[in-house]
């Protein structure tokens, strides 16, 4: 049976292996992209925190609305249009206020929905205008 003859290697007078100074480089890129990369993330889940609010105050003041046109006191529609959402924990420190303003047999109301962010600032309040169903003389919410 025929040998294969060896495969003679060149010396290059190089070790095979990392040398010292490419893992200080590739340790020094990791770190550059990581200071770059993580207040981005941050940001970006900050972001969308404040979407998730914004959306949720925006349906807790619809379904306020709905309830008024439904002639719905508004008492009780505040109340129930808040219960079941978690606004403690999605919300913190809501405040819902309704204004109705009933010129000329037009009945505009304005609802405005605040709350703290998680930083404790007030948040932009989220406000919602309609305008409900013509009402009786003398019967309004």
């Amino acid at each position: 049976m025929k040998r294969l003859p060896a495969i003679r290697r060149v010396d290059t007078g190089h070790r095979p292996g990392i040398t010292i100074i490419e893992l200080l480089m590739s340790g020094i890129l990791l770190t550059f992209v990581v200071v770059l990369v993580s207040p981005q993330l941050l940001r970006c889940g900050q972001l969308r925190q404040s979407a998730a609010q914004r959306q949720l105050a925006t349906q807790i003041a619809s379904n306020v609305l709905e309830r008024l046109d439904a002639r719905q006191p508004r008492p009780a529609a505040v109340a129930a249009a808040t219960s079941g959402w978690n606004t403690d924990t999605w919300l913190p420190e809501l405040e819902l206020s309704v204004e109705l303003d009933d010129r000329e047999g037009q009945r505009r109301v304005t609802i405005a929905v605040g709350w703290s962010t998680s930083s404790g600032q007030p948040a932009r309040p989220v406000r919602l205008t309609g305008w409900l169903s013509p009402s009786d003389p003398g019967t309004m919410p």
